[in-house]
């Protein structure tokens, strides 16, 4: 039977990062793979929380800006008829 290794197949697929298959590499030849990937998937996790926690940073006054934009355009869609009816009747009592 003509098998290929573990690191030959992830690297056929040629979706996985240097460091995965490095570590792959090292825990197949060590003989603690599953303690390795673990390792490796803690990592990816701790870079993936980082990332969200950035870009939740990041995004949060954007939306806080954009938020009081359509507020700030709400409130005047809704006042400028009303002060536009004041001048009118203003303006014809004057007459």
């Amino acid at each position: 039977m003509g098998g290929e290794t573990i690191l030959l197949a992830l690297k056929k697929m040629g979706i996985f990062p240097s460091l995965m298959l490095q570590m792959v590499s090292i825990g197949v030849d060590s003989g603690s793979l599953p303690e390795l990937l673990d390792k490796t998937a803690d990592f990816y996790e701790d870079q993936v929380d980082i990332f969200i926690a950035t870009m939740t940073t990041m995004i949060e006054p954007i939306l806080i800006v954009s938020l009081g934009a359509v507020i700030s355009f709400v409130v005047v869609a809704l006042y400028l008829p009303i002060f536009r009816l004041g001048a009118t009747i203003s303006s014809a009592s004057m007459r």
